[in-house]
């Protein structure tokens, strides 16, 4: 017998909050544990459901930490510099945009999760897939925010530009990684300073 709609629509709300469950759960036990040290077994038992119920939503561990891969590194993409359109603005106001969302990645947690998943980009290439799509959307915002300081005739100085720019921001959360307890104003000072520099 076919389900009537709000009976289906109810059903798929149903597993897309027990989804989340497992994610969620995931999480957690990955920051604590590490990908590998991490077992389904752990991730049922802090989502508060049984294996049995995990595997009815996700085929293994390796689907599980894709599926977070794909949203940390849509979250990491979502907080580096970027325009909507290509525009020259004053230095400053570069910077000030560039520095928008400094506070996230330099939080300790987000850091290690993203350099997490660069270290396990070396062992899945299903995750180095998800890696270098995100490294390809990453340097596009460099360039949209950098091509307008740069002549056309000069591409390899602008390309030049974006990799610098790519460095500082990966540099950043390894930094973070390093010495979490670190002077984050100094940092963000750093950070100002080195700004400057790639748009000159």
């Amino acid at each position: 017998m076919t389900k009537n709609p709000e009976a289906l629509a109810r059903q798929q709300k149903r597993t897309q909050m027990r989804r989340e469950q497992v994610l969620a759960a995931a999480e957690q036990c990955f920051q604590r544990e590490g990908f590998h040290a991490a077992s389904v077994n752990r991730i049922a038992a802090e989502a508060g459901m049984s294996v049995g119920h995990v595997y009815r939503h996700f085929d293994n561990k390796e689907d599980i930490i894709l599926t977070l891969c794909e949203r940390k590194f849509a979250d990491y993409i979502s907080h580096t510099p970027r325009l909507a359109v290509h525009t020259k603005m004053d230095t400053d106001a570069v910077v000030d945009t560039a520095l928008d969302d400094f506070d996230w990645l330099v939080d300790p947690v987000q850091a290690r999760y993203v350099m997490d998943v660069f270290a396990e980009s070396g062992r899945s290439e299903q995750i180095n897939s998800i890696v270098a799509d995100q490294d390809y959307r990453l340097r596009h915002n460099a360039r949209v925010l950098l091509e307008p300081y740069f002549p056309p005739e000069r591409p390899e100085e602008l390309e030049c530009r974006v990799e610098m720019l790519v460095l500082v921001l990966e540099g950043l959360m390894m930094r973070t990684v390093a010495n979490p307890e670190g002077d984050k104003a100094r940092l963000k000072l750093a950070f100002r300073h080195l700004m400057r520099a790639i748009l000159q």
